[in-house]
């Protein structure tokens, strides 16, 4: 579906002026995936269909996205009926028709025809030709046994919207689980960045369940209003005991959480979830993870250094803490998209959906792939050919405990909406499925504490940090508990301020909530820097005390310089955004000034020169005394301090200032970028690039 929108989105970027309203309003309509109101629209405008050329071809894709191929057929007949189409696209959706009809050979006729009608250098070709590939495996694979006998769901769970994620209950045969976009859903009609939106607004996803009776699914219930928000809320599953559930909840798929709900009782009224925390991220890429144990998570990613598109990866909790995420690899990944893993019950047997042509007969199709126990190498992928798979996108494949059974989501053109649940009933019980001998079931999560494990250790990451000082430094308390806005001339009470905080942070829970501690009590730089710190610190572990994850804070500590000295700490908070991405929030440091905008450490842009990284609060060097805009900084997980110097708007700045470090004998100086008050790392920094120009200088320059 993506595919045939962006060739539309193409197309209509090069048509000529609308001639009419109505016109003008059926391309505004078809461009936000309002394929019914469009095609109703002209439907009543007989007359511009009959004269116009454009017009008559949005009615043609608006049957077509809906899956009326006959009646987009016969539209594309009457355009090209003079010999010659208007449009050379006409050609390239005569493909898609008997591609969706899965008649390969004669698809691959009309891809062949567009690719005769447009220019050699045409964006377009690379995309057709894998069109013609997937039509060749189409042709090949649609001789082979099927494996399996697949059936929609029916119209008493798909509808016109679309359903997909099909979880089955971990706990009971006939409950199934699944999230939708469809009316009635709780959010309404909203637009992509989640403000109402009733003319061109979607549905945001909603969980639902539904039950079997009698081989017949129905039924259909929304989970509870504390599961389902306005904002989008997918379903990921279950842990293997039934009592958790993981799904991601957001206003935009860059900008949410994946949640644990415990079902933890803390009231009569409401459920608890909370925050996964792991090493995934929504605003990193980090998508539809599978959380085949308490201990291993394989999802899907677009985050920097994969071979293109979605890739898989995994990680593993080990030694008390979750590992960096790691690359499936080049057996697995393609420059292609790769997505909504699965992993069988003998922890070797993935099952994950891609549209490489090289495998593909369509848009996503279900592939399988084993490793190796010895070498830890992945197989090669195979498909699972058809019925399974598709000339559409077919995902979100899970096999249930059965080892016959699969659900899973397809757009196939004979279902009710846009994806539709369907089911696969295999010939014979999938091996993969089978325990391993020896199988000892994972620990069941803590319901009464948001760690992941029973057993936490003082290494587990999801454990509160409780800060060592050393016993020779001096650590200042806030005084009477309060902490200060907008340098530190308004006291506000400190629990109220940090509830505040924490209730911001939830409207956005993918920003990092920034720490910038000031000290003004007398004494050198490296003492105030020290105490600022430490300020910063004690609030940090308030926040992740009260359900912040400690990934989503940064602490720094600084000084002013100022006379007055009544208030000896001035706290600041700010909220990042992740890079590339529409913030359903503003920078909430613009919005609620809590950035004072004279000082120079919170643009959104600076560079500063890191001089020592200490695993000790007390960096006593001339360095630090001699030079302007001293800083340390730390995650509240890091058991480093970083020290850096400086401040400036440029690379190359900031790069003379290096130099001159270095010439004083600060050896290992080194540049370093700060992105809305946040070091970031290369990888990163690409990321931000297009927003901030003068980042490309930095990476060229390291």
């Amino acid at each position: 579906m993506k595919l045939r929108i962006l060739l539309a989105l193409l197309l209509f970027c090069v048509f000529t002026q609308a001639q009419s309203e109505k016109k003008r309003i059926a391309k505004e309509l078809f461009l936000n995936a309002k394929y019914d109101d469009a095609l109703s629209l002209l439907n009543r405008s007989r007359e511009l269909t009959r004269a116009d050329n454009e017009a008559k071809f949005i009615l043609a894709l608006c049957h077509f996205q809906l899956n009326q191929l006959e009646d987009a057929e016969k539209i594309l007949d009457e355009m090209v009926s003079s010999g010659k189409a208007p449009y050379a696209e006409c050609w390239f959706y005569f493909g898609q028709i008997y591609h969706a009809r899965h008649q390969f050979a004669e698809a691959a006729g009309f891809y062949k025809t567009y690719l005769r009608s447009i220019k050699g250098n045409s964006s377009n070709r690379r995309m057709v030709i894998d069109m013609l590939k997937r039509c060749s495996n189409g042709l090949q694979l649609q001789y082979h046994k099927a494996l399996a006998f697949v059936e929609n769901l029916g119209s008493r769970i798909n509808s016109k919207g679309d359903e997909f994620a099909p979880v089955l209950s971990p706990n009971f045969e006939d409950k199934i689980y699944f999230t939708a976009a469809r009316q009635g859903n709780m959010g309404g009609l909203r637009s992509r960045t989640g403000a109402r939106d009733e003319q061109y607004g979607q549905y945001y996803d909603d969980i639902y369940f539904a039950e079997n009776d009698k081989g017949t699914w129905g039924g259909i219930e929304p989970m509870d209003y504390l599961t389902n928000s306005p904002s989008h809320d997918i379903l990921l599953g279950f842990d293997y005991w039934g009592s958790v559930l993981f799904y991601f909840k957001g206003y935009t798929f860059e900008q949410g959480q994946f949640m644990v709900d415990t079902f933890r009782q803390e009231d009569k009224r409401r459920l608890s979830s909370d925050p996964f925390l792991g090493p995934i991220d929504p605003s990193m890429g980090d998508g539809t993870p599978h959380f085949f144990s308490n201990e291993r998570v394989v999802f899907s990613s677009r985050r920097p250094g994969g071979y293109g598109g979605l890739d898989l990866y995994e990680i593993t909790y080990e030694f008390g803490s979750w590992t960096s995420p790691r690359n499936l690899g080049p057996s697995i990944n393609t420059p292609y998209d790769e997505t909504t893993p699965f992993m069988a019950n003998n922890g070797l047997t993935l099952f994950y959906s891609s549209n490489d042509p090289k495998y593909s007969i369509g848009g996503l199709d279900v592939l399988r792939s084993s490793q190796s126990p010895i070498n830890q190498q992945w197989s090669e992928p195979e498909n699972l050919g058809m019925p399974i798979n598709s000339a559409a996108d077919d995902a979100y494949f899970k096999i249930a405990k059965d080892g016959i059974t699969a659900y899973f989501s397809s757009s196939r053109t004979d279902g009710f909406g846009q994806r539709d649940l369907y089911a696969a009933y295999f010939n014979e019980y999938l091996e993969e499925m089978e325990l391993p001998a020896g199988f000892i079931p994972p620990k069941r999560y803590d319901t009464n504490k948001i760690s992941l494990l029973e057993e936490p250790s003082l290494e587990n990451p999801n454990d509160n940090i409780a800060i060592d000082y050393s016993p020779y430094e001096k650590v200042e308390e806030l005084p009477n508990n309060s902490f200060y806005l907008n340098e530190y001339y308004e006291p506000l009470l400190g629990e109220n301020m940090l509830d505040d905080i924490v209730a911001l942070h939830q409207k956005d829970p993918s920003s990092v909530i920034l720490i910038n501690a000031y000290c003004n009590l007398a004494g050198s730089k490296a003492q105030k820097v020290s105490n600022a710190i430490q300020a910063a610190s004690v609030i940090a572990q308030k926040l992740i005390q009260r359900g912040i994850p400690s990934s989503k804070i940064f602490e720094r500590g600084s000084h002013l310089s100022t006379n007055d000295i009544s208030k000896p700490y001035g706290i600041d908070f700010a909220f990042t955004k992740p890079p590339l991405s529409v913030a359903i929030l503003p920078v909430l440091s613009l919005e609620y000034q809590t950035i004072a905008e004279q000082k120079i450490l919170n643009q959104s842009l600076v560079y500063k020169v890191q001089i020592a990284a200490s695993s000790k609060n007390n960096y006593k060097r001339s360095s630090l005394e001699n030079n302007s805009y001293p800083m340390v900084e730390k995650k509240p997980n890091d058991k480093y301090y970083r020290y850096t110097v400086g401040a400036f708007g440029s690379f190359y700045e900031a790069d003379d200032f290096r130099k001159k470090l270095l010439r004083e004998g600060v050896n290992g100086a080194f540049v370093v970028a700060f992105v809305y008050g946040v070091r970031q790392d290369k990888q990163t920094i690409k990321a931000y690039s297009r927003e901030f120009p003068d980042l490309s200088n930095y990476l060229n320059g390291k």
